[in-house]
Protein backbone atom coordinates (compact mmCIF):
# COMPACT_ATOMS: atom_id res chain seq x y z
CA UNK A 1 0.00 0.00 0.00
CA UNK A 2 1.46 3.07 -1.00
CA UNK A 3 -0.49 5.77 0.99
CA UNK A 4 -1.04 9.55 -0.13
CA UNK A 5 -0.18 9.98 -4.02
CA UNK A 6 -0.24 13.59 -5.64
CA UNK A 7 -1.82 13.19 -9.42
CA UNK A 8 -0.16 16.34 -11.58
CA UNK A 9 -1.63 17.02 -14.60
CA UNK A 10 0.03 19.76 -16.61
CA UNK A 11 -0.13 20.59 -20.10
CA UNK A 12 2.05 22.44 -22.89
CA UNK A 13 0.82 23.80 -26.23
CA UNK A 14 1.11 20.16 -27.48
CA UNK A 15 1.03 17.72 -24.72
CA UNK A 16 -1.11 16.59 -21.71
CA UNK A 17 1.21 14.88 -19.06
CA UNK A 18 -0.35 13.19 -16.16
CA UNK A 19 2.57 11.98 -13.19
CA UNK A 20 1.88 10.11 -9.78
CA UNK A 21 4.07 10.70 -7.17
CA UNK A 22 4.56 9.17 -3.83
CA UNK A 23 3.67 11.77 -1.21
CA UNK A 24 5.81 10.39 1.33
CA UNK A 25 8.90 9.22 -0.11
CA UNK A 26 8.72 11.73 -3.39
CA UNK A 27 9.13 9.06 -5.74
CA UNK A 28 7.22 9.04 -9.03
CA UNK A 29 5.19 5.74 -9.24
CA UNK A 30 3.86 6.31 -12.95
CA UNK A 31 3.70 8.94 -16.05
CA UNK A 32 2.42 9.09 -19.04
CA UNK A 33 1.98 12.31 -21.64
CA UNK A 34 -0.41 12.38 -24.95
CA UNK A 35 -0.86 14.94 -27.95
CA UNK A 36 -3.89 17.02 -27.39
CA UNK A 37 -5.89 17.49 -30.10
CA UNK A 38 -6.36 20.27 -32.03
CA UNK A 39 -9.62 20.89 -30.48
CA UNK A 40 -8.64 20.48 -27.05
CA UNK A 41 -8.53 23.69 -25.25
CA UNK A 42 -6.67 23.89 -22.17
CA UNK A 43 -6.86 26.98 -19.53
CA UNK A 44 -3.61 27.88 -17.56
CA UNK A 45 -3.91 28.12 -13.73
CA UNK A 46 -2.15 31.04 -12.56
CA UNK A 47 -0.28 30.18 -9.19
CA UNK A 48 -0.44 33.44 -8.05
CA UNK A 49 -2.91 35.20 -5.45
CA UNK A 50 -4.50 31.26 -5.07
CA UNK A 51 -5.68 30.25 -1.03
CA UNK A 52 -3.40 27.22 -0.28
CA UNK A 53 -4.82 23.83 0.14
CA UNK A 54 -4.51 24.06 3.76
CA UNK A 55 -6.61 26.73 3.32
CA UNK A 56 -8.69 25.22 0.90
CA UNK A 57 -9.16 22.30 3.56
CA UNK A 58 -10.04 24.20 6.83
CA UNK A 59 -13.03 25.94 4.75
CA UNK A 60 -14.58 23.06 3.57
CA UNK A 61 -14.08 21.10 6.55
CA UNK A 62 -16.04 23.55 8.70
CA UNK A 63 -18.59 24.09 5.95
CA UNK A 64 -19.08 19.99 5.95
CA UNK A 65 -17.80 19.14 9.53
CA UNK A 66 -15.91 16.87 7.64
CA UNK A 67 -12.08 15.92 7.06
CA UNK A 68 -10.47 16.80 3.82
CA UNK A 69 -9.19 13.96 1.94
CA UNK A 70 -8.92 14.76 -2.07
CA UNK A 71 -7.95 18.24 -3.58
CA UNK A 72 -7.99 19.32 -7.03
CA UNK A 73 -6.64 22.41 -8.63
CA UNK A 74 -8.65 23.30 -11.89
CA UNK A 75 -10.10 25.68 -14.07
CA UNK A 76 -14.04 25.52 -14.09
CA UNK A 77 -15.51 26.18 -17.39
CA UNK A 78 -18.53 26.62 -15.26
CA UNK A 79 -17.54 29.27 -13.20
CA UNK A 80 -14.58 30.35 -15.28
CA UNK A 81 -12.58 30.88 -13.04
CA UNK A 82 -10.12 28.35 -10.65
CA UNK A 83 -11.44 26.36 -8.05
CA UNK A 84 -10.22 23.97 -5.36
CA UNK A 85 -12.48 20.65 -5.86
CA UNK A 86 -12.47 19.69 -1.92
CA UNK A 87 -13.65 16.15 -0.63
CA UNK A 88 -14.60 16.72 2.63
CA UNK A 89 -16.28 13.48 4.47
CA UNK A 90 -18.98 12.64 2.34
CA UNK A 91 -19.28 15.80 0.13
CA UNK A 92 -17.62 17.67 -2.36
CA UNK A 93 -16.95 21.23 -1.95
CA UNK A 94 -16.18 23.52 -4.57
CA UNK A 95 -14.25 27.13 -3.22
CA UNK A 96 -13.23 29.60 -5.62
CA UNK A 97 -8.78 29.46 -5.24
CA UNK A 98 -8.76 33.60 -5.31
CA UNK A 99 -11.02 34.40 -2.61
CA UNK A 100 -11.85 31.13 -0.56
CA UNK A 101 -15.77 31.37 -1.41
CA UNK A 102 -17.78 28.47 -1.31
CA UNK A 103 -18.97 27.97 -5.01
CA UNK A 104 -21.07 24.91 -4.02
CA UNK A 105 -21.69 21.80 -2.10
CA UNK A 106 -22.62 18.41 -3.56
CA UNK A 107 -23.13 14.89 -1.55
CA UNK A 108 -20.19 12.82 -2.96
Amino acid sequence: MVGYVYEVEGFTSTHEYNVEINAKTGKIIDHESDRLDHDDKKHAIKLTGIISRGKASKIANKKTHGKSSEWTLEYSKKYKTTIWDVKSGNKEVKIKATSGKILSVTND
